[in-house]
């Protein structure tokens, strides 16, 4: 029927394979939410509402699969649209990008990443994992902030006995005056105005 017609009313609710074939129209298929809906169309209209992982395949188009929060949504597309608010360990895998689960602060965020963008404000344990970045865990004064990195912007601010463990630089526990400040460091910026019989 109409081989090679391409108009509106061919196949009008037919939901067939042969329906459009090549037609690239908004009216092909409508409602049908088959796998032969639009193959290589790549248009706005294709698969409306259907969710199903055959839609848009390779089209990397931002309403692909809008509203879907689904696995194969922009597989491998890298897109700022890509799984927007789905919150889900499958989105933007390996495109290490800062729209990349923005607000999400979950622990398959920016991994292997090492970014400043990564994980900002969320203040848990896996947030910048061996980075040892000057913007890791920024004001959270938490036991896993730079663990081992040894730097002078480690846990700015903190004075908390984990700070600085092993390090002996003479930022550590800068104006803290605790007795576990550069403990077996013997400097003589140790200390410094504390006056306390721990002092080196």
């Amino acid at each position: 029927c109409c081989s090679g017609c391409c108009q509106d009313w061919c196949c009008d609710g037919c939901c067939q394979d042969w329906c459009c074939d090549g037609c690239c129209q908004d009216w092909c298929c409508d409602g049908c939410c088959q796998d032969w809906c639009c193959d290589g169309c790549c248009q706005d209209w294709c698969c409306d509402g259907c969710c199903q992982d055959w839609c848009c395949d390779g089209c990397c188009q931002d309403w692909c699969c809008d509203g879907c929060c689904q696995d194969w949504c922009c597989d491998g597309c890298c897109q700022d649209w890509c799984c927007d608010g789905c919150c889900q360990d499958w989105c933007c895998d390996g495109c290490c990008q800062d729209w990349c689960c923005d607000g999400c602060c979950q622990d398959w965020c920016c991994d292997g990443c090492c970014q400043d963008w990564c994980c900002d404000g969320c203040c848990q344990d896996w947030c910048c994992d061996g980075c040892c970045q000057d913007w890791c865990c920024d004001g959270c004064c938490q036991d896993w902030c730079c663990d081992g990195c040894c730097q002078d912007w480690c846990c700015d601010g903190c004075c908390q006995d984990w700070c600085c463990d092993g390090c002996c630089q003479d930022w550590c526990c800068d104006g803290c005056c605790q007795d576990w400040c550069c403990d077996g460091c013997c400097q003589d910026w140790c200390c410094d105005g504390c006056c306390q019989d721990w002092c080196c």
